[in-house]
C-alpha cells in the first residue's frame, strides 16, 4: 500500500493501492483538476480485473472506482468543467495503459454528436 497527501490531494484518508496510487500520480498533474480525494477501500470477491471507471457526481465531481484483483477505491476529483476533464481524464489513463471501460463508447458517443450535428448543420465546437 502506497500514501499521498498534500499539494491537491485532500482528505482524510491516505493509503492507496499501487493503481490508484498510479492514477493519482498522472491525474494531479493535470492543470483543470482543483482537487482529490482518496476513499475507503474495499475488498472484493474474486479477481475482477484491473480498470478505472469513471462517473459523473455534480457538482464539480468526478468518481473514479479504481479496481484490482480483490480491492476496489473510489477517487473523487473535483473540476470546474465535468465534460472536458471527463474526456481529458480519459484520454490521460489510455496514454499510460490504465484500462478505462467504455472508452470506446464514449469516442463512439463524441463522433456520433458530431455526425448529428454536421447532419443538421449545427456547429459544433471541439
Amino acid at each position: 500500500m502506497k500514501h499521498r497527501n498534500g499539494g491537491k490531494m485532500c482528505g482524510r484518508h491516505t493509503t492507496c493501492t499501487d493503481l490508484t496510487a498510479r492514477v493519482v500520480d498522472v491525474l494531479t498533474r493535470l492543470d483543470f483538476i482543483r482537487k482529490a480525494s482518496l476513499g475507503k477501500m474495499k475488498k472484493t470477491s474474486g479477481n475482477c480485473g484491473t480498470y478505472v471507471k469513471i462517473e459523473e457526481a455534480p457538482p464539480g465531481r468526478l468518481i473514479l472506482m479504481v479496481k484490482q484483483p480483490h480491492v476496489i477505491q473510489e477517487l473523487n476529483i473535483y473540476t470546474d468543467d465535468l465534460k472536458s476533464a471527463q474526456q481529458a481524464i480519459v484520454q490521460v489513463l489510455t496514454e499510460h495503459k490504465i484500462p478505462v471501460p467504455y472508452a470506446t463508447d464514449l469516442k463512439a458517443a463524441q463522433q456520433n454528436i458530431v455526425q448529428e450535428s454536421f447532419n443538421r448543420k449545427i456547429p459544433v465546437f471541439a
